[in-house]
């Protein structure tokens, strides 16, 4: 059976599953959820992940979401196919840039989302600008 990943359109999160699971050549059947339609808020997908947050994956029973539980769960899962180097230091040194991807970007990423992706009402300048 095919794993079931719950992917939400424009989540980068998301993404970073999608890129792993392609890489890695995991079969998966693609289950994508509208922001806009509370589809994440659903009771049927509440069921699966009760924080209603993509992506989630379900691997034969197992439930998993956060995506850098699900990529670390899909490296160990599916090894013919790695995502981290073997050598010990090349595998600290993509950690720590995912790490730091996570905390320090993140938070620009989602700011500059917020003001333009997401926004109601006209285009706030100053608040774009301060997003920049």
């Amino acid at each position: 059976m095919a794993l079931t990943f719950y992917y939400g359109s424009g989540s980068p999160f998301a993404w970073k599953v999608w890129l792993a699971l392609e890489h890695k050549q995991v079969p998966y059947d693609l289950k994508v959820l509208s922001f806009d339609k509370g589809e994440t808020r659903a009771p049927a997908f509440l069921a699966v992940n009760p924080r209603g947050k993509v992506p989630t994956i379900v691997d034969g029973g197992l439930v998993v979401w956060e995506s850098a539980a699900i990529v670390e769960y899909l490296e160990e899962r599916y090894p013919e196919r790695p995502l981290l180097p073997k050598d010990i230091k090349a595998r600290a040194l993509v950690r720590r840039i995912a790490a730091e991807s996570e905390s320090f970007l993140t938070p620009a990423v989602s700011e500059l989302f917020r003001v333009t992706l997401f926004r109601e009402g006209p285009e706030d300048t100053e608040a774009l600008a301060k997003a920049h």
